[in-house]
Order: structure tokens, then sequence, then C-alpha cells
């Protein structure tokens, strides 16, 4: 069995046109303690090269003010999602849909990071019904 269970650069959405445009005009997901931003966007034919699903992490200063802890939850945040994401990036590049989704942790106390994991399949879930009935 071959499977990649890789989060690289290519993956990672890092445009600030892109992101600002997730955040004023995406839908939203809330399954506490983590909100999710998304947007789809039709793939053209001819972009073989194309990711199927960008991403992101977020945290907010407000809640942890040490630079440590924000990463750390971001890291659990990415970690998760790499873990679980293979079927929803396969069934979105057979749609020939382009997912964008932002993660942000919105709890605050690093106490529930144990449940990142359930919480972040339950989203991909509900991301995936979504293609699913918008397809």
């Amino acid at each position: 069995m071959n499977r990649k269970f890789t989060l690289g650069k290519h993956e990672r959405l890092k445009s600030r046109k892109a992101i600002s445009a997730l955040f004023s005009k995406g839908k939203k997901l809330n399954i506490s303690p983590l909100l999710a931003y998304y947007t789809l966007h039709r793939i053209d034919s001819d972009s073989s090269k194309t990711v199927p699903v960008l991403m992101g992490a977020g945290v907010r200063n407000k809640y942890f003010k040490s630079a440590v802890d924000r990463n750390r939850i971001k890291r659990c945040i990415r970690e998760s999602y790499r873990l679980q994401s293979l079927q929803l990036k396969s069934l979105f590049q057979e749609k020939g849909w382009q997912l964008h989704v932002f993660f942000i942790f919105t709890a605050k106390e690093i106490g529930q990071l144990t449940n990142i994991s359930a919480k972040m399949n339950l989203i991909l879930q509900q991301l995936e019904s979504v293609i699913t009935d918008h397809a």
C-alpha cells in the first residue's frame, strides 16, 4: 500500500489574497474547538498540477500570548489534518474541484488538544458531504 500522508508546502494556503477572500466570502463550519472557513473552486481541465486541497491553520493571539503555545496548537492541527485528509484529497481530485480551507483553534485553553483529531475528522466528513452534494 503506497499511501502518501504528506503535507508539503504546495498544499499550504499562503496567499494573503486567497486567505482574505476565504474569510470574506467563505462558509463556516464550527465544531468546537475548531472553526473552519472554506471555499470551493472549479479546477480547469488543462491544469493537471493543481492541488485539490489547500489548507491553513491559525490560533488567536488574544487567548495564547506565547508563540510557543500557538505554534504547538497549529502543529497539532496540521498533523491531525495530514493523517486524515487522504480521502478528502482524492474525492476533490476526482470531482474536479479545489478546496481552500483554514482552521482556527477557538478554545481558550490548551487542555483541549486531545480532541482535535476527533473534531478534525468530523469537519472533514462534513466537507466530503459538501462536495458530494455540490457536484
